[in-house]
C-alpha cells in the first residue's frame, strides 16, 4: 500500500482502520465522520476546498467515545450515579 493511495477494497480498508464494512458503507461519501475515530470515508480523492471545509468542521466534532450519557431511572427519573457516564465507561451494574 502506498501512503496516500486508496484502499483497493472495503475489506482491506476495514482491516486496516479497524472498523466494520457495514460502518464503512454507512458513512461512505456522506461527509459525516465515523463516530468513534472520526474517520471520513470517500470513494474519491477530496478537493482542497472540501478538505478545508472538513478541517473547519472537524474542530467542533465530538466523537462517540467523548459524549456524556445521562442515564435516568425509568420509575423515578433520578439520575443514575448522580452524574453522566462516558459512553465507554457505562457500568452494566447500573443497567441490570
Amino acid at each position: 500500500m502506498v501512503k496516500g493511495s486508496p484502499f483497493p477494497s472495503m475489506t482491506q480498508a476495514s482491516n486496516a482502520i479497524g472498523i466494520s464494512r457495514k460502518v464503512i458503507s454507512y458513512f461512505l461519501d456522506t461527509g459525516k465522520a465515523e463516530g468513534i475515530r472520526g474517520t471520513y470515508l470517500y470513494t474519491r480523492s477530496l478537493q482542497a476546498k472540501e478538505v478545508k471545509a472538513l478541517l473547519k468542521f472537524s474542530q467542533l466534532l465530538q466523537l462517540g467515545n467523548k459524549k456524556e450519557v445521562w442515564v435516568y431511572n425509568a420509575k423515578t427519573l433520578e439520575l443514575i450515579n448522580g452524574s453522566p457516564f462516558l459512553v465507554y465507561n457505562l457500568p452494566r451494574k447500573f443497567l441490570t
